[in-house]
């Protein structure tokens, strides 16, 4: 057993005993390794297809608790983009009832807009923010008939690059 200890101690000490500079370099190598996940934080996550997605789920199910009372029965959504940037998730996509049939919007509150030619159909687009863990709703617009999320990262300070389309607005 005395030996196999020797063996052991041999490595260590030369380790030790190398020169600073390569101490340093070896540090920072382990250093960026470890905090690798802090600088991939700039990246967009994608998650539209991601159905196993903690967030996913928690995040149309948030949407979902807001848009049912406007639509005035259960909804599901068909994801065509769900993307996460630094603490930031924006989603673009369609509502339609529960059961997959398209929604009838002269039977919610979007009727009058409907019947007035200012509503342009299922599409929706949403927005929200992780605070201390949990995703937190800042606002949604169902069937827009222009760009209306095209001020959302300046009013809410989200990342530019989940938007395909931003303006100024003056914030």
């Amino acid at each position: 057993m005395k030996h196999y200890c020797l063996y052991l101690q041999k490595p260590i000490l030369v380790i030790f005993k190398m020169k600073s500079i390569i101490r340093k370099a070896i540090t920072c190598f382990l250093f960026l390794l470890v905090n690798a996940e802090c600088f991939a934080q700039d990246k967009i996550i994608d998650i539209t297809k991601d159905r196993q997605s903690a967030d996913r789920t928690i995040i149309l199910n948030i949407l979902r608790s807001k848009v049912k009372p406007q639509i005035k029965q259960d909804v599901t959504f068909v994801v065509r983009s769900l993307q996460i940037k630094n603490n930031y998730a924006f989603f673009k996509g369609n509502v339609k009832y529960a059961n997959g049939k398209e929604i009838d919007f002269r039977k919610t509150v979007f009727k009058d807009a409907f019947e007035a030619g200012m509503f342009d159909g299922n599409s929706i687009y949403a927005l929200w923010k992780k605070v201390n863990g949990k995703w937190k709703y800042l606002v949604h617009a169902i069937g827009p008939t222009d760009v209306v999320y095209a001020c959302w990262a300046s009013i809410y300070k989200a990342p530019k690059e989940l938007f395909d389309y931003n303006e100024n607005c003056g914030n």
